[in-house]
């Protein structure tokens, strides 16, 4: 499988080099953090992938959702903490907050 042939990609911020992190901070209009990951799909509106595309993307959002859970679990975050982060999140990238 060619790197062409998975149009989604987890990076960690910290793995980032320099100039990589800037973009993609420039892209977001915000800095990140080191601890952050971030989730990269590239895909064509109205196209629907192949089944084993569906499939790789699927497994590697469960398995990003699989992690984060556990980090979540020792760190004592609760769902609702989560939650609460999920809507601040949605309203600074739906409302340009800073």
């Amino acid at each position: 499988m060619s790197m062409h042939d998975n149009p989604s990609r987890r990076l960690i911020v910290s793995d980032l080099a320099g100039e990589d992190r800037r973009s993609v901070e420039h892209l977001l209009g915000r800095p990140l953090d080191d601890d952050q990951q971030l989730y990269i799909l590239a895909f064509k509106p109205g196209v629907v992938p192949d089944d084993a595309t569906r499939r790789r993307a699927l497994a590697t959002m469960r398995d990003t959702f699989a992690k984060a859970q556990q980090h979540a679990e020792q760190n004592g975050v609760t769902d609702v903490q989560v939650d609460e982060a999920v809507d601040e999140a949605t309203d600074q990238v739906r409302y340009d907050k800073p």
